[in-house]
């Protein structure tokens, strides 16, 4: 689990794709506006969420996924992240 700050598409490492094969993840944002990623198996992006103040959005375990700040706010992740991948967006 951790919340932190974010303050613009570097806080939120938007330049790479993210899984955790270990389980699934929350995201919770508390203030703000991002714009959550997933990505479908042959690489296209396949559904792009907004998340606003006060809701969640949860990422199953081994999708790939990236985020992007829309708002500045205060996010709070809870994932297992034993074995996490990434992959630079091409």
């Amino acid at each position: 689990m951790a919340a932190f700050h974010v303050t613009d598409n570097g806080s939120v490492h938007s330049d790479v794709w993210e899984r955790h094969p270990a389980g699934d993840e929350v995201l919770c944002l508390l203030s703000g506006a991002i714009t959550v990623h997933l990505r479908g198996q042959v690489a296209e992006e396949a559904v792009t969420g907004a998340l606003r103040a006060g809701t969640c959005w949860v990422v199953p375990a081994g999708h790939w996924h990236r985020l992007t700040v829309e708002e500045p706010g205060d996010l709070v992740v809870i994932t297992p992240r034993a074995n996490t991948t990434h992959q630079t967006v091409s």
